[in-house]
Formats: C-alpha cells, structure tokens, sequence
C-alpha cells in the first residue's frame, strides 16, 4: 500500500513544480508540505471510526478522552452506524430462515 502511494507521489511530483516535496515526505498537503497534526489525526481518527473501532480503544490511541471523541467524530458515528445497519439488513435478507 505504501508503495503504490509513493509511485502515486511520484507521478504528482512530475506535475508539480521542482521544489515540490523536497523533504520526501510520505504525507503531504496538496501542495507537498507537510500535513497539519491535527489534519492527520482527525484523519486517523475518522478512518478508524469507519473500520470499526471502538470509540474507547480510539480515545486511548489519540491520548484523549472517550467523551470527547464520541462528541468530536458523531457525525462519522452516525454514518457507521448506518453502513453496520445497512450490512445487517443484507446479511439478515440473504440468510433468512425457512
């Protein structure tokens, strides 16, 4: 995985201007610096979140609380929510009981 990401970065490199990513970095903004900490972090989060994660396990994992986190990321929440119901739903019709 991280090696297609980087021949991705290479590919943008050649479109970008020659001082575009000097410090080869792995992680960058669009304009090849580096990514904001927070950026990165609401991105782990959120991606975690949406993997299945549970809310307490991610708290521990950003050093912070569960309320807050819970709080910070409902709205990713909410959207998992969904999908787990939504897979339910398909399991349950697929498997239904004579």
């Amino acid at each position: 995985m991280l090696r297609r990401h980087r021949e991705a970065q290479e590919r943008e490199q050649q479109n970008q201007d020659p001082g575009w990513n000097p410090s080869g970095l792995v992680f960058l903004s669009d304009s090849g610096a580096f990514l904001n900490y927070d950026a990165l972090r609401h991105t782990c989060a959120s991606l975690m979140l949406q993997a299945g994660v549970g809310i307490a396990e991610i708290a521990a994992h950003l050093g912070d609380d569960p309320a807050i986190v819970s709080r910070v990321y409902a709205h990713i929440l909410e959207q998992t929510k969904r999908q787990v119901a939504d897979r339910f739903a398909r399991f349950l019709e697929d498997n239904r009981l004579p």
